[in-house]
């Protein structure tokens, strides 16, 4: 268990209304969070309220979406088998930049993710659906063979199904292994969960999403808080 980092309102969270003559004030209301917490919501911010009548103040809690950054690279394995593939690299590398060498693979990177993407809804675009497609005319010309086993044409036409096939149950074997392989970041390592959670849990420790402004005003909201800073 964590205490919450992002809080906003009183710090003290119980008085004794002046009892005996002294005021006392504690901190000793907190919210808590876990792993699964981070896993499953997005940036979080507990109100400390005013009091009332009570002793205790109560705590509300609020969840909000945090920025996101922009899409990533994201690269298949699959798209490896194309040949337009080596050719875009190499236009893409041959524009490199000036800057460091990670200013230089990143700007590459953003250059190839156009290009990629036309080339992923070319070819490889609901590959699984592709794979069933050419799964059923192989077996429809498999039958015809069975009928006509000498036919020159249904020979050839089959071998040509055949590997259009094969090429394709290759491609979606690729995709699945790289899948499973988020899937068992997500699910199955125990640790890489957790280190990602954590990650998440000190990115989100920079966010403000309240602020008084200059005259005292509570501002909420990602963007409005950096239009008042």
């Amino acid at each position: 268990m964590r205490r919450q980092q992002s809080s906003f309102g009183g710090y003290y969270s119980w008085s004794n209304k002046d009892r005996n003559g002294k005021r006392l004030w504690s901190r000793i209301d907190r919210a808590f969070t876990n792993l699964e917490w981070y896993n499953l919501f997005d940036f979080t911010q507990v109100d400390y309220l005013t009091e009332g009548i009570s002793d205790h103040v109560p705590l509300k809690i609020a969840f909000h979406n945090s920025p996101r950054s922009g899409q990533s690279f994201k690269y298949f394995d699959m798209r490896g088998k194309d040949e337009q593939f080596h050719i875009m690299v190499s236009r893409a590398y041959q524009q490199r930049p000036e800057g460091s060498k990670m200013y230089q693979l990143i700007q590459i990177l953003k250059r190839l993710q156009k290009p990629l993407q036309q080339l992923n809804g070319n070819r490889f675009k609901d590959i699984h659906n592709q794979l069933a497609l050419s799964r059923t005319q192989l077996e429809q010309i498999q039958n015809q063979l069975q009928y006509d086993p000498r036919n020159r044409q249904l020979q050839e036409k089959e071998k040509v199904i055949r590997e259009s096939y094969v090429d394709i149950l290759d491609s979606s074997t690729k995709l699945m292994r790289q899948q499973s392989k988020l899937e068992w970041i997500n699910v199955g390592d125990h640790c890489t969960k957790f280190f990602f959670a954590k990650m998440k849990q000190r990115k989100q420790v920079n966010y403000i999403f309240s602020i008084n402004d200059e005259t005292g005003n509570r501002v909420d909201g990602f963007q409005a808080v950096a239009d008042v800073t």
